[in-house]
């Protein structure tokens, strides 16, 4: 393509990225579009946190909850802004969408087995998360009195403790991330149940089916 240049990088290679991406200003002063973003370690310690380590751990630890032989559960921390990004955090958004997507497939793998997948997807809750960024939250979403309130911790927590209770739940979440969550398995249902992922209860896919949205 006539005007295109390009400039190989080692993307495995966190340590020395920025060093191979330093001299691409000079190089190339006029450039407009990147296939990768330069990771800080900030942005690489978010990933790891988020992303990495739950996939690791999950490595490490069910082989040992599968040999019990007794019921087990393995949980994951997802969170609204799986569904519904929001910009103040561009890196945090996906990665909680990548432990979505892992749950999902994860728990369709565990079907049958002594160990469930419980996907924790929290709403806006009063943590120091939000206590970070409590006053940009509130401009983005335009004040004071069109701010979402944050769920008190508390009442997220009793939440949690109740649907563990039940050994068919899988997904945990409430208000408004519940209606999120229920839209996405609602437009991919079908889609989901037929490549084998799908993890709705017998009486949600009653729901759905009596709906019209799963055939």
């Amino acid at each position: 393509m006539p005007g295109l240049e390009t400039q190989r990088t080692d993307t495995d290679d966190m340590i020395t990225l920025p060093q191979q991406v330093a001299n691409v200003p000079e190089v190339f002063p006029n450039i407009d579009t990147g296939s990768r973003d330069t990771l800080t370690s900030r942005i690489q310690s978010e990933v790891t946190t988020n992303v990495t380590a739950p996939m690791v751990l999950a490595h490490l630890l069910l082989p040992h909850l599968l040999s019990l032989q007794r019921q087990a559960t393995f949980v994951l921390v997802s969170s609204g802004l799986a569904f519904v990004p929001f910009p103040l955090y561009p890196v945090y958004c996906p990665t909680k969408a990548a432990i979505h997507f892992f749950a999902v497939a994860l728990g369709a793998q565990l079907v049958g087995s002594s160990c469930r997948v419980v996907e924790l997807t929290p709403p806006y809750v009063d943590t120091a998360l939000k206590a970070g960024h409590g006053a940009e939250m509130i401009e983005a979403q335009g004040g004071e009195e069109k701010a979402l309130k944050p769920m008190p911790l508390e009442a997220w927590l009793d939440t949690i403790m109740v649907n563990f209770k039940e050994d068919s739940v899988n997904e945990i979440t409430t208000g408004f991330r519940k209606w999120e969550q229920t839209a996405w398995r609602t437009a991919f249902g079908l889609m989901l149940e037929r490549r084998g992922v799908q993890r709705w209860t017998e009486g949600q896919v009653s729901k759905y089916k009596s709906a019209g949205l799963l055939h």
